[in-house]
């Protein structure tokens, strides 16, 4: 099912401020990709996207266990 798609800081949106609309799959991906920059940026040496479903939109969250070599 096609929903908006929200992360931390609010709803994800296209160069011209459209929120953007993603299926399940899709929005796993894009929490894949933030996972990956955070490992990519040096903020976390782990880093796990997750995808919940809050009913009218999915909600992208990125999960961390150790922050610059300690543990979170």
């Amino acid at each position: 099912m096609i929903k908006p798609v929200y992360g931390i800081s609010g709803p994800l949106t296209d160069a011209n401020f459209n929120i953007l609309r993603m299926n399940r799959r899709q929005a796993q991906a894009e929490a894949d990709r933030l996972a990956r920059d955070t490992i990519k940026r040096g903020w976390s040496n782990i880093a796990k996207g997750f995808v919940f479903d809050a009913g009218d939109y999915y909600r992208l969250s990125v999960a961390v266990s150790s922050i610059n070599g300690r543990i979170a």
